[in-house]
């Protein structure tokens, strides 16, 4: 592509062409092409500036994607190992709001645990807390039988004879003696 110059004006315009003629050509040329010029430099420092802006947005963006992600998994990391605190605590009978107790207790403990899958690595640490501090936590079973309004005693009352029976004074005792030995009395 040819430039425009002054040589390539004269080389067009021929004998045509003096010196009047060659400088309002290079003046229009000027006016058209220093406008574009700073257009241009203003367009790139503007998309510089913009390229700047989305890099850093995008930066930012990525940075706070990579936060949430990081939460997530802390969050899912904290509730399996809670989860598997959870069930040791169980499996060594502490329950209800006793279990509530440990789990709060065991905060660090829980938080600085391995899991293996689903369950705890290594139970050191909570076996030293259940045999110590956690110990009076440990809900006991004991089996109990129905109760019985009125249990049958074991126990025989004194035999009596039929002339201690009869030589009771107050007659109430003497009937209650009676009935508690009515074969004597073939009754």
């Amino acid at each position: 592509m040819a430039k425009f110059t002054r040589s390539e004006i004269r080389r067009i315009l021929g004998e045509h062409c003096n010196d009047e003629i060659e400088n309002q050509l290079i003046a229009l040329h000027i006016g058209v092409v220093d406008p574009l010029k700073d257009e241009l430099t203003e367009v790139k420092k503007n998309a510089e500036a913009t390229q700047g802006d989305y890099k850093a947005k995008y930066e930012g963006e990525k940075e706070a994607f990579a936060k949430y992600k990081a939460d997530v998994e802390a969050r899912e990391s904290r509730a399996a190992k809670e989860s598997a605190a959870r069930r040791y605590f169980e499996s060594k009978n502490i329950k209800g709001k006793n279990l509530e107790i440990a789990m709060r207790g065991a905060r660090s403990e829980i938080d600085g645990v391995e899991l293996d899958g689903d369950r705890i690595k290594d139970t050191k640490v909570f076996d030293d807390l259940i045999n110590g501090d956690y110990s009076g936590l440990i809900v006991k079973e004991v089996e109990r039988g129905i109760p019985v309004a009125n249990p049958i005693t074991t126990t025989s009352p004194t035999k009596m004879t039929k002339q201690e029976i009869m030589n009771i004074k107050d007659p109430g005792e003497r009937q209650k003696a009676i009935a508690e030995n009515h074969e004597l009395f073939g009754i």
